[in-house]
């Protein structure tokens, strides 16, 4: 099993927790209330695609949800620390929300440069309170090279498994090298492919 950091970062209200609670337990809460500081979840996916590995490939995930306000702000590059991974949530009825991405944006690869970026648009059920289009925030994608975009609804729960699915896809397929010998995947924090126990540069 690979175990890998996630963290969640957006303005408060844009729904980060009831993001991870559909994601971790597949439920929704209307009556939520606003992380204080910082919450842990763990979720576990498992990679199936056969271009990134012969074998099912389990990825856990420890999810940290940061609170929005501003003045736990300062904190936050702390607990980017670490992580392979960030998603940067905006509230597609609140306009605010996606100007405030520049400024979470920034603090995640201030902290973090070569982390993977998710670009998350939430609360897209509310189709008659958009605001911000998805043209607008695929501009966005583009401008600041985010990996992945998606749009969801934790309420009715779409497009969430999807985003954990496709980072678990990124992530394991940035973690694996092939070996020259075999042909077989295997992490590039091994020494010795684990098929054919060979090393990279052995010829024998």
């Amino acid at each position: 099993m690979i175990k890998l950091k996630i963290v969640i970062g957006g303005s408060k209200g844009v729904g980060k927790t009831s993001l991870i609670r559909r994601a971790v337990d597949d439920r929704f809460d209307s009556d939520t209330l606003s992380t204080i500081g910082v919450e842990f979840e763990v979720k576990t996916v498992t990679v199936t695609d056969t271009s990134i590995s012969s074998g099912p490939v389990p990825v856990q995930f420890s999810i940290w949800d940061f609170a929005g306000e501003n003045k736990f702000r300062q904190l936050f590059p702390a607990y980017c620390s670490g992580a392979s991974a960030a998603l940067i949530l905006f509230d597609i009825t609140d306009p605010n929300s996606f100007q405030d991405l520049e400024n979470w944006y920034t603090l995640i690869k201030g902290a973090e440069n070569d982390i993977i970026t998710c670009l998350i648009a939430s609360k897209v059920d509310l189709v008659d309170q958009r605001k911000i289009s998805t043209k607008q925030a695929l501009r966005y994608k583009k401008k600041k090279k985010i990996e992945y975009y998606v749009e969801t609804s934790a309420k009715e729960g779409l497009g969430i498994q999807e985003a954990f699915d496709e980072i678990a896809k990124m992530l394991v397929k940035r973690s694996l090298q092939t070996c020259p010998h075999c042909g077989q995947k295997y992490s590039k924090n091994l020494v010795l492919c684990t098929n054919c126990g060979k090393a990279p540069t052995n010829n024998s």
